[in-house]
């Protein structure tokens, strides 16, 4: 932890630099994991769709924000998250049924994902999230939200917006649930450790946990040609990525871009999707977005 703390005050390009050799270190050392990508779904027109429109409509978004702000949380803090509007309404096109979250933290990713979810189907009502952290998020001693000011746990969220049926939460380490979890999700969203070894045994280990034609969505993506200059980032899950890629595994990574004065700027989000024909080649580069 003390490392930790001295590479956190080191100027961001040297603190970038030590990072990004440290997990370069580990991932040559860490032994190569069979990866099957027969799950993975296509990019398909209705993904590209969700994709390059998941900036395109803030009513419904910003209707949510007063249901958040209903329950005591902040509503300037999600009207600024460029990234959870994307991803709200992403997951609001896309319609997935079942979103499998790897890292809790405060439970707002999953409060996002249920109100989505819960629009997309309306009438059915038939979707579900199980949001897994290495921690009990809910505890007011181990939990994230009792020590950054949060007035209520995630699962008080939950019951705040009336998502507790659709949300579970899950106390476990990531690999050990994966590899131990026999259900099957539509969208697994991997936003936990971020150590580049840990991505890449969660991603090769979510491959199989996928329903057919299902997707990743990796969060802090950055791929080292737009690393900003001046800006600490998190190199684990663009590293684990490009290893798969190194070691034959083919998929398109597509980030999820807001739009501004006419032009997509990509964020941190990054949808994996099986290639195909059809598939778009000019993504830009992820950017140094919130």
């Amino acid at each position: 932890m003390k490392i930790i703390h001295i590479i956190s005050r080191m100027p961001p390009p040297i603190a970038n630099l030590i990072d990004i050799s440290v997990n370069k270190v580990l991932l040559q050392i860490s032994r190569k994991i069979k990866c099957d990508v027969s799950q993975l779904g296509l990019v398909t027109e209705k993904l590209l769709s969700a994709v390059e429109n998941c900036d395109a409509d803030a009513g419904e978004w910003l209707a949510t924000i007063r249901d958040f702000e209903k329950c005591g949380l902040d509503r300037a803090a999600f009207e600024k998250s460029t990234e959870k509007r994307l991803l709200f309404n992403f997951v609001r096109q896309w319609k997935p049924k079942t979103v499998l979250e790897i890292g809790t933290f405060l439970g707002h990713s999953a409060l996002v994902f249920s109100s989505a979810l819960t629009k997309a189907h309306k009438d059915s009502g038939n979707c579900r999230i199980c949001s897994v952290d290495v921690v009990d998020v809910n505890d007011e001693s181990e939990g994230y939200w009792a020590k950054l000011g949060q007035r209520r746990s995630p699962q008080e969220l939950s019951y705040a917006v009336e998502a507790d049926a659709v949300i579970e939460f899950v106390q476990s380490d990531s690999v050990r649930f994966l590899n131990e979890c026999r259900e099957r999700f539509d969208m697994i969203f991997i936003d936990g450790h971020h150590r580049a070894t840990t991505v890449y045994q969660e991603i090769t280990l979510s491959l199989s946990r996928l329903n057919s034609g299902g997707i990743l969505l990796l969060h802090d993506y950055y791929p080292f040609t737009a690393v900003p200059r001046n800006r600490k980032i998190i190199p684990g899950p663009y590293m684990a990525v490009q290893r798969l890629c190194n070691e034959g595994v083919t998929f398109d990574a597509l980030p999820l871009c807001t739009v501004c004065e006419t032009r997509r700027i990509p964020t941190s989000l990054c949808v994996i999707a099986s290639r195909s024909d059809s598939r778009r080649t000019d993504y830009p580069s992820v950017a140094d977005i919130e």
